[in-house]
C-alpha cells in the first residue's frame, strides 16, 4: 500500500531496506520520547521546589537529547542484521527475516518506543496541571483580599487555562494511543501466529490491517501541532498568528 503508487526499492534491495527501516524506528522512538522528555521539563518547571525548577535548563536538555538519540540507535541496532529484502510470506517484502528477530523488534517497538513515553506524558502531563494549579491556588488565596474583583476573573481565566491543559493532555494521549498501539500489538500478533496453519482470506485481511494500521503511526508525528492549535486555547493559536505576521511582514 504503501509504494503502490511506484517501484519500491527498499522491497528488492538488501542495504536499502535496511537503512529505511532502521532510520524509521530510530526517529519514531526518538520523537516519541523528545515528547515525553519534554512533559518532564514542563514539571519541573511549573514544580514549586528550587531544586526541580533548577534541573529544568538547556544543559540537562541537550544532555537528554543525546541519550535519547544514542540509546534509540542502539535499541535497533539489531535491525541491521534482522531486516532482508526480497521476503515472501510476510505482511512486507522488506522485513524482519526471523522469527527471533520479529519478536525482538515488536516488543521493543510496542514497549520502548510506543507504551513507556505514553505512560510518562500521562504521569508528568497531570503532575504539571496539578502543580500549576497548586502555584496558582497560593497566588490566588494572597492577592484575592487585596483586589476581589479581579482576582475572581483571574481566578475564571485561571480555571479555563487548566481546562485546556487538560484537554490538550487527553486528546494527545487518546490519539497517540489510536495510532500506534494498535500496530504495535498487531506486529505482535503476526509473529506470535505466524506458525499458525492461516487461510488465503486470513492472511489477505491480517496484511490488509497491518497495512492500515501502519499509515496511522505516520500521523502520530503531526498531530502535536494540531493538538496545540485545536485544542490548547487562545494562547496557543494567537501565538501561530502572531508567527505569520512577523513572517509576513518581514517579506514586507
Amino acid at each position: 500500500m504503501l509504494a503502490g503508487y511506484a517501484v519500491d526499492l527498499t522491497n528488492t534491495i538488501d542495504w536499502l531496506c535496511k537503512f529505511r527501516i532502521y532510520v524509521l524506528m530510530v526517529s519514531r522512538t526518538i520523537a516519541l520520547w523528545l515528547i515525553a522528555l519534554a512533559s518532564i521539563d514542563r514539571w519541573l518547571l511549573s514544580s514549586a521546589n528550587q531544586q526541580y525548577r533548577k534541573m529544568s535548563s538547556l544543559k540537562n536538555a541537550y544532555s537528554s537529547m543525546l541519550i535519547v538519540i544514542i540509546f534509540s540507535m542502539m535499541l535497533y541496532a539489531q535491525l541491521i542484521y534482522c531486516y532482508q529484502a526480497n521476503l515472501t510470506q510476510t505482511p512486507l517484502k522488506c522485513y524482519g527475516k526471523t522469527e527471533i528477530c520479529r519478536m525482538t523488534t515488536d516488543f521493543s517497538y510496542a514497549v520502548i518506543t510506543v507504551v513507556i513515553p505514553i505512560i510518562v506524558m500521562i504521569i508528568f502531563g497531570l503532575l504539571t496541571i496539578s502543580n500549576v494549579k497548586n502555584s496558582r491556588r497560593r497566588i490566588f488565596t494572597k492577592t484575592v483580599t487585596q483586589i476581589s474583583t479581579n482576582g475572581h476573573n483571574q481566578l475564571q481565566r485561571w480555571r479555563k487555562t487548566d481546562y485546556y491543559l487538560l484537554l490538550m493532555l487527553l486528546v494527545q494521549t487518546v490519539l497517540y494511543c489510536f495510532f500506534t498501539l494498535p500496530q504495535a500489538v498487531q506486529k505482535i500478533y503476526s509473529t506470535m501466529t505466524e506458525s499458525h496453519i492461516k487461510s488465503s482470506l486470513q492472511n489477505a485481511i491480517e496484511n490488509l490491517a497491518f497495512n492500515i494500521l501502519l499509515l496511522l503511526t505516520y500521523l502520530s508525528s503531526g498531530i502535536p501541532f494540531y493538538i496545540y492549535t485545536l485544542c490548547g486555547g487562545k494562547i496557543f493559536r494567537q501565538t501561530l498568528i502572531d508567527v505569520f505576521k512577523r513572517i509576513s511582514q518581514r517579506r514586507t
